[in-house]
């Protein structure tokens, strides 16, 4: 039944949990049943759950809305020299203008570093080994399920990589 279950889904568990039990307690209810009427009754209540999750399946597809907040790279500054691996501080910026880090169990973030995907992280501090050289790194955040927001949430900063430069200790989110 768990399998029914979507992480990160805009439908809410509590819902979703209704579904399942409606479709798998229906299709019970259905098989044990002696009551050709009630056998009638729990099918179609097992026909009902399996609408419920065939739709909560359509809309965890669709795109969820405005994201939560706006993304700023905190750390390191823009046009910054660095040694790597870098150490990137990614923050949410809310309406009021205040921070908070940009990652919690219903956001992650999709990293590019010079137009590259790499992998999606789920802290809101992470480090990046790069090259010598000079680096965009652009960072979106999206949904567990790897949804991006419309309109996206996005934040970048190009930073130069140099072997003698000071690396950059950790950064709040203030």
């Amino acid at each position: 039944m768990t399998a029914h279950l979507l992480t990160g889904s805009p439908v809410p568990l509590a819902l979703q949990w209704l579904v399942a039990v409606l479709l798998f307690g229906g299709v019970l209810g259905a098989v044990t049943l002696r009551s050709r009427s009630w056998r009638v009754v729990a099918t179609g209540i097992a026909c009902c759950g399996f609408g419920g999750t065939v739709a909560t399946w359509v809309v965890a597809v669709v795109q969820p809305g405005a994201p939560p907040y706006a993304l700023r790279v905190a750390a390191p500054p823009n046009g910054t020299h660095s040694a790597s691996p870098v150490l990137l501080t990614v923050c949410g910026v809310r309406p009021d203008g205040s921070l908070l880090p940009a990652t919690d169990p219903q956001h992650y973030l999709v990293v590019f570093a010079d137009g590259h995907e790499i992998p999606t992280v789920d802290d809101w501090q992470f480090t990046e080994a790069l090259a010598p050289g000079r680096h965009t790194i652009r960072v979106e955040l999206v949904t567990p399920a790897h949804h991006a927001f419309n309109p996206p949430a996005v934040a970048s900063v190009t930073l130069t990589v140099a072997p003698d430069a000071p690396s950059a200790g950790p950064h709040p989110c203030r």
